[in-house]
């Protein structure tokens, strides 16, 4: 077993004077909670840029990438919309790292894998129907932010109930895409009152986009396509006039049939075929979702506001790649032509088990220092199978061999204490002080056997374990 551990210890001190804040030009004051508390977003003293529910609608964006050309230093990248990679300030949500740079929250429970072996690389696209708001705040975000977030944040802040109120609301979408067909969605939301005190609200998601790349080759149109599907439910209940908790469930799935992009010659950068062509042996079929439940309770204390979120997430990721261009050439190398032209592709299936705990006490508002501290534990389990496989064999196998079968199995954790405090020298004047420390620890194994772990004997188990422990300095 591998084990992997990593400290850290981070300063953070600002002097602030004129927001450095964005919205789109609505006309609309956009309430934030940046800096953990509500403010308006051209009074956060940090770079944040926020879309209300108006702009969503406004600008018909369904995902954070429709949204990627409004934020000034965001770049989003996506193969599906189940294959991610967001970027703030030149840094990633993660590739190789440790941990992820780039933390994502779904109101204040952090979402997504903080490790490669779990598809750390992925940015989760939740659909912005039925959103109170998007916050994208630039890094370093630690020592506000219970999850490590040293590149940002990008916070999905969902509609909570509404107490005493009956109400609907729905809509549906039709339009095309050029080269491709039409994008379709159907969305409700619903929220109720249950007795005194307590509110409920459901939201359904059903949404269409059809691809746009073909695969002449080998009869194939529309590639590219996805569809998702979704819902939310959220349960608001006052406990006392300064007490309250939420209690709430989401779930979305994205499938795909496959990667939208196109051949082009790495000299000439043009087109190999037509512009919107692609060849590949085998289907390239991908799943992702996400199941997240959470709690949060939220008190307000005569000298502070104690909030206490609880999280618990299942993130999965299925998917066919074709890699007969690579093996084709590595196996003929070993063993001759009766390997050459061969289909063969890489099946990954990889499931995360998440659970956080984040407990802040916050000062009240309006004081001359405003301060923040919080405390953050996360425990993830993954276990990620990954299949070599045969194409051209109904079963899979090369030479009457399973050519290749890896069980990855890992786990990470983490544990952090921040701290934050704010001296109000003058109306447009602050002195900010932040403090972070962290501690992850990470284990890992792989199990493997095949032709491709072992050729003298497929069947005979390789073992590999390894790990890692460490504490990041202040900071």
């Amino acid at each position: 077993m591998t084990r992997a551990a990593r400290r850290t210890v981070c300063f953070f001190l600002a002097l602030a004077g004129a927001a450095d804040a964005a919205t789109l030009d609505s006309g609309e004051s956009v309430v934030v909670t940046a800096q953990r508390r509500p403010e308006l977003a051209r009074d956060v003293p940090a770079p944040v840029t926020a879309f209300g529910a108006e702009d969503l609608v406004r600008t018909g964006a369904t995902t954070i990438a429709d949204l990627a050309g409004f934020v000034p230093g965001m770049t989003f990248l996506s193969e599906t919309p189940g294959s991610n990679l967001l970027v703030l300030r030149g840094v990633a949500t993660g590739t190789t790292q440790l941990n992820s740079a780039v933390a994502m929250y779904v109101d204040d429970v952090p979402i997504g894998v903080s490790t490669p072996f779990g598809l750390g690389a992925s940015a989760h696209s939740v659909n912005t129907f039925d959103l109170n708001r998007i916050e994208i705040l630039s890094g370093p975000q630690g020592t506000l932010y219970g999850a490590n977030a040293l590149g940002g944040a990008v916070k999905y802040v969902t509609m909570a109930p509404q107490l005493g109120e009956l109400s609907f609301s729905g809509k549906s979408s039709i339009s095309g895409t050029e080269h491709g067909g039409s994008n379709t969605g159907l969305y409700a939301a619903a929220n109720a009152p249950l007795g005194q005190g307590a509110a409920i609200r459901i939201t359904g998601i059903d949404q269409s986009d059809p691809g746009y790349v073909n695969d002449p080759d080998h009869g194939r149109i529309g590639l590219g396509g996805t569809r998702t599907l979704g819902g939310r439910v959220s349960v608001l209940a006052q406990l006392t006039p300064d007490m309250d908790l939420r209690l709430s469930a989401l779930t979305q799935g994205i499938a795909a049939n496959g990667f939208a992009y196109a051949f082009r010659d790495p000299v000439t950068h043009r087109p190999t075929q037509g512009a919107y062509d692609q060849s590949f042996p085998l289907v390239q079929p991908s799943r992702d979702s996400l199941t997240l439940y959470s709690g949060a309770l939220n008190w307000k204390l005569p000298w502070a506001s104690l909030a206490a979120i609880t999280g618990y997430q299942y993130d999965h990721g299925r998917k066919l790649l074709d890699e007969s261009t690579a093996y084709d050439a590595i196996l003929s190398a070993g063993y001759g032509p009766a390997v050459a032209n061969l289909p063969f592709g890489v099946k990954v299936n990889v499931g995360t088990r998440k659970f956080t705990q984040e407990l802040r006490l916050a000062s009240p508002d309006g004081a001359a220092v405003t301060w923040l501290a919080g405390g953050f534990y996360s425990d993830e389990r993954t276990g990620e199978t990954i299949d070599f496989v045969n194409g051209a064999d109904p079963a899979g196998l090369l030479f009457g061999a399973i050519p290749l079968h890896s069980v990855i199995p890992s786990s990470y954790r983490e544990g952090a204490v921040f701290a934050d405090g704010t001296l109000h020298i003058a109306a447009d004047l602050d002195v900010t002080l932040g403090v972070r420390y962290s501690e992850n620890r990470q284990d890992y194994q792989q199990i493997s056997h095949g032709l491709l772990s072992n050729p003298a004997a497929p069947a005979q188990v390789q073992y590999l374990a390894a790990g890692s422990r460490g504490m990041s300095p202040p900071s």
